[in-house]
C-alpha cells in the first residue's frame, strides 16, 4: 500500500507520484518544505496537497484513477503545503 510523503494518507487511489522533471519535482519539495534527497522513485503525494480544479478523476476499465488536470499549471504557479501544491 502507497503512503502519502507529506501526510498519512494510505491507499492506492489519489496518490500522485512526483514529477520525473527534476526542476518541477524541486518546486515541489520546496512548497512542501521537504528535501528533494528524501523523495524516492516509489514516493508520492495525496491529492489532499492540490486543489480540486488540479486534479480529476478518470475511468479506467472498471476502475477510476486521479490525475492531474492538463494544462491547468504553468511555470509560474506557486506551490504551497496546504491544499496545493501547483497553485
Amino acid at each position: 500500500m502507497r503512503v502519502c510523503f507529506v501526510c498519512p494518507e494510505k491507499g492506492n487511489f489519489g496518490l500522485l507520484a512526483f514529477p520525473k522533471d527534476e526542476e518541477e519535482k524541486q518546486r515541489w519539495c520546496d512548497s512542501l518544505g521537504i528535501d528533494i534527497q528524501d523523495v524516492k522513485k516509489s514516493s508520492s503525494v495525496c491529492h489532499k496537497h492540490f486543489l480540486k480544479s488540479q486534479v480529476e478523476v478518470v475511468k479506467c476499465g472498471s476502475s477510476s484513477k486521479i490525475r492531474l488536470v492538463k494544462g491547468n499549471c504553468n511555470a509560474e504557479d506557486q506551490t504551497v503545503k496546504t491544499m496545493s501544491v501547483l497553485e
